[in-house]
């Protein structure tokens, strides 16, 4: 998006020239895209497009979370179902003490 654009865009959206002349200044000297802006602004606006595509990126970062947490339990199960019980582990501590014992 050109400078120009988002000005524009911006002023169709009631802000005046200069506030959109500063809102362009300040949004390249952040380091921002005027693109990631102005979709900041529409969903500061309460604009229903740019609101609904938050909701369903919000929707698939939790989608992913849950099957990372899954693959990570799984993962945790796996290996602990290769150790031994902790009464087992007990056991076989109190037979090598008394073996060492005698």
């Amino acid at each position: 998006m050109t400078r120009k654009r988002f000005v524009k865009l911006l002023m169709a959206r009631g802000y005046s020239r200069n506030d959109a002349n500063q809102a362009a200044l300040t949004a390249i000297s952040d380091g921002h895209t005027y693109e990631g802006v102005y979709f900041a602004v529409r969903v500061n606006d309460g604009d229903a497009e740019a609101v609904e595509a938050v909701r369903e990126a919000c929707v698939r970062i939790a989608q992913a979370a849950a099957l990372v947490s899954r693959a990570i339990m799984e993962a945790v199960q796996k290996a602990a179902d290769g150790l031994p019980s902790f009464a087992e582990a007990q056991k076989r501590l109190t037979e090598q003490i008394q073996a060492a014992q005698e």
